[in-house]
């Protein structure tokens, strides 16, 4: 049910930095250029197709990367404006294009410059210096919506040095971006009654810029109350291929129900431990998660207890955030029988809401508001009441994660929440 797709770890190559937008000075013209490429027409319905004959596909694939290389400001169109200031700009075009996106290669930004991608109802940007690769030399930016979308790049008449950057990719989106797809008997994270408020601001989307969505995780403390940002996945969802992670991303109000903002993204992701028997990834996010964002760090356990009721926080099929009750305890089990012992924690069935394909990664939560698994799998849905397996944070603990959680050694094995903001700022 909840495994990477072949297709996806086919689709996710190279090694792509974050796009985190900063503010920037300049006021984007969003005028279409007079230097207009347009890709090899597609057919949605012959991707749409491809992708579903894969059976493994887990979470939400909604593009399709294009090899479309460009030596960019070759290609583009420069403007020199009345106070020395220039504009240069480049669109791209792809009929019936859904949304569109651009892998840059060699992407170097001088200190003053700002880049913009500009869609049919949003924009992407500034892209800064700050956004120049501190490892490896691509930068993936999230899709926009549109079939057009115009590049383009600001730099004040004091600063000398031009921009480096070659697009490699352009990724045609065949499929909406994800919101709605999830089953209806899942619930809106913004529905619980306030419970679980600060646990909700903590979940996230794992994101390839080639256009998938594709697992879920968590932030969580450590036992420093540092501020480090780590974020808590599965060892499945292939977390070498993410170069994105979302937050935020659900609705704004119980009823009715409405898609989320999607510009909370950030990246630099480090792997810092796994296990494939607990089925856990435990990586560092490198981008500065904003103030503004207003995350929250989870609290998480190393004991081997079985919680006495659970809660699941995730993005089903690439959607808005949900939340699924489960009002009994957890049961010791195993993913196969190779592993070492019980390594998992198993809900037999959900009492409100379930999990799907996307879910994969999220943070299990027990009585006590701590991290007690993540998601491997199980044959839950809205059309099936049945089980959901979570690889325990316990057997994790001495596996990897534990000198991550606990880099002192101070044996504390119960890590309260807290607020980022509070410990970083």
């Amino acid at each position: 049910m909840r495994f990477t797709s072949l297709l996806l770890v086919a689709l996710l190559v190279g090694v792509c930095s974050a796009q985190l937008a900063h503010q920037g000075k300049w006021t984007p013209l969003g005028q279409p250029s007079s230097r207009v490429h347009r890709l090899p027409l597609q057919s949605n319905d012959d991707l749409v197709a491809t992708v579903a004959q894969d059976s493994k596909v887990g979470g939400y694939i909604f593009g399709q990367p294009l090899d479309f290389k460009l030596r960019s400001l070759d290609s583009g169109f420069w403007t020199l404006l009345s106070n020395g200031d220039r504009v240069w700009t480049l669109t791209i075009e792809s009929e019936g294009a859904l949304s569109l996106g651009v892998t840059f290669r060699r992407f170097v930004i001088p200190e003053g410059g700002e880049l913009y991608i500009i869609g049919a109802k949003n924009t992407r940007g500034a892209f800064t210096s700050l956004n120049n690769p501190k490892v490896g030399s691509q930068l993936t930016t999230w899709p926009v919506e549109g079939s057009s979308i115009t590049l383009e790049y600001y730099q004040p008449a004091s600063v000398k040095d031009l921009p480096t950057f070659e697009i490699v990719k352009v990724t045609h989106g065949f499929k909406p971006l994800a919101y709605g797809d999830s089953g209806a008997c899942n619930n809106n994270a913004v529905c619980d009654t306030g419970a679980w408020a600060n646990e909700i601001r903590s979940s996230g989307m794992l994101l390839s810029g080639f256009g998938s969505r594709f697992c879920s995780g968590g932030l969580v403390n450590n036992a420093n109350n540092d501020g480090d940002q780590l974020f808590l996945t599965a060892f499945h969802c292939s977390v070498d291929s993410a170069d994105q992670i979302m937050f935020n991303y659900q609705s704004a109000s119980c009823t009715p129900n409405r898609d989320g903002p999607t510009d909370a993204i950030v990246g630099g992701i480090t792997v810092l431990a796994r296990n494939a028997n607990s089925d856990f990834a435990i990586v560092r996010i490198g981008d500065v998660i904003p103030a503004a964002w207003n995350v929250y760090l989870s609290g998480i356990s190393g004991v081997n207890t079985p919680p006495t009721s659970m809660v699941g926080i995730h993005h089903p099929s690439g959607d808005i955030k949900k939340i699924s009750y489960a009002n009994k305890a957890g049961i010791p089990t195993r993913w196969t029988v190779a592993e070492p012992g019980m390594w998992h924690w198993q809900i037999s069935s959900w009492d409100d809401g379930t999990t799907e394909p996307g879910s994969s990664g999220s943070p299990l939560y027990d009585q006590n508001k701590r991290v007690v698994g993540q998601l491997h799998g199980g044959a839950a849905s809205c059309s099936n009441i049945a089980y959901d397996s979570y690889g325990a944070t316990w057997a994790s603990w001495a596996n990897g994660l534990g000198a991550f959680i606990d880099p002192r050694g101070t044996g504390n094995l119960l890590i309260n929440g807290t607020e980022l903001n509070t410990v970083r700022f």
